[in-house]
């Protein structure tokens, strides 16, 4: 099982975990963490409480997912319900450098074309994919 400590120090916010999944700062700072490793249903309620925790001081975050090897759907259901939720409060959520494997997963479970081929992705989405 996954373990993820989440410390609030002079830096915004740092994690750390075993090696299942690695949430990280992001390199350049700001409001957000780079995910490594897998994103799965082991991990997936540890990466809900750290994102609570950033949204507690930011309402737009950034989710770096260049190393992010696996998602399955429990992890793709958080990444979209986080989205929603930070809409709601004029927020967003943008998810930076996805593989093709996460847009692949993201297009499925969301049953949309409206998943970008290259660049970030902010979710919810917006034209006919849109989550209400």
């Amino acid at each position: 099982m996954s373990s993820i400590r989440v410390d609030q120090s002079p830096m915004p916010l740092q994690v750390t975990s075993d090696e299942h999944l690695g949430l990280l700062p992001l390199r350049a700072g700001g409001s957000g963490l780079r995910l490594v490793g897998e994103l799965d249903l082991c991990c997936a309620g540890e990466l809900a409480i750290a994102l609570t925790e950033l949204s507690r001081t930011a309402s737009d975050i950034v989710l770096d997912l260049a190393d992010l090897e696996f998602i399955d759907v429990a992890g793709t259901r958080l990444l979209v319900q986080t989205g929603i939720q930070l809409h709601d409060h004029h927020g967003r959520l943008r998810l930076r450098d996805p593989s093709q494997l996460v847009r692949e997963v993201l297009r499925l479970f969301l049953a949309t074309d409206d998943v970008p081929v290259s660049g970030d992705i902010e979710l919810p989405l917006t034209g006919s994919g849109e989550l209400s």
